[in-house]
């Protein structure tokens, strides 16, 4: 028998990360296609979670699908890069999001985001290829009973898996707040 597990993601379901996007991911290069910069500016932003806020929504959330679901595993899936995992699993620490028996962050690999300089970051996966990939692997190995995510797109794969999923829309919380 398969364990039951829920999938949640973290940007916009839990974390508020809009204050250490807006500081560090560098659009205007992305869309200038300089992979350099861009990839680089998303190292900056995956080395630290300061500022990062959690939605009292996500986190009220979290507990119901615990209480819920009695979840045997909590899957986070992020598009967030590995070599951001060691602050990411400290904020979750930090914040009461290692609560159930087994925990599993899954993030992006490395080589997922540049494949060498100079790239052209059409050929980098959509957040919703990436989750498709990872979301198929899990459902061989965990019955999976829900699925959160901010992004419609992304629900509507995970609905085409089979999974139940929960779409959660995102609004920032003002700053000062």
């Amino acid at each position: 028998m398969k364990s039951k597990a829920v999938i949640i993601d973290i940007d916009g379901v839990i974390c508020d990360s809009t204050i250490r996007s807006e500081k560090y991911i560098d659009y205007d290069a992305y869309n200038a296609g300089d992979a350099d910069l861009f990839i680089n500016s998303l190292h900056k932003y995956s080395k630290t979670t300061a500022g990062d806020i959690v939605i009292p929504e996500g986190k009220k959330l979290f507990l119901s699908i615990l209480k819920e679901f009695r979840p045997d595993v909590i899957i986070y899936l992020t598009a967030r890069g590995e070599y951001g995992r060691k602050p990411t699993e400290r904020w979750l620490r930090l914040h009461g999001f290692f609560k159930c028996p087994r925990t599993i962050l899954h993030m992006r690999p490395e080589n997922d985001m540049v494949n060498g300089k100079n790239i052209d970051l059409s050929e980098r996966l959509k957040d919703y290829e990436y989750k498709h990939i990872v979301a198929k692997s899990i459902i061989k190995n965990y019955d999976v009973v829900l699925a959160v995510d901010d992004k419609i797109e992304i629900c509507n794969v995970y609905k085409k898996l089979g999974i139940p999923v929960l779409h959660k829309e995102f609004v920032a919380i003002p700053s000062g707040v």
